[in-house]
């Protein structure tokens, strides 16, 4: 399922399924955790759009609270520079 994966030891390199960088990541105030964090998360980021997406479309909208769908369509509608 992964689109995108990591890459590099000190500064990280998203790249997507075509071997392209799509984002680097330094390493902030010499903070190795939170450089990784930060790109795990940035490289997770096609999958979890994908999966929220898929979630909303084949969940009946009764079985969510108001509250959550809208939170949830709301990042959505980021990701696709949206709102």
């Amino acid at each position: 399922m992964s689109k995108w994966t990591v890459t590099g030891n000190i500064n990280k390199e998203i790249v997507n399924e075509n071997g392209e960088v799509v984002a680097r990541v330094p390493v902030p105030n010499n903070d190795i955790v939170a450089r990784d964090a930060n790109a795990n998360l940035l490289s997770s980021a096609p999958d979890m759009y994908e999966a929220l997406k898929n979630l909303l479309e084949h969940t009946p909208l009764n079985d969510i609270e108001e509250e959550d769908y809208e939170a949830a369509n709301q990042a959505l509608l980021k990701a696709e520079g949206k709102s």
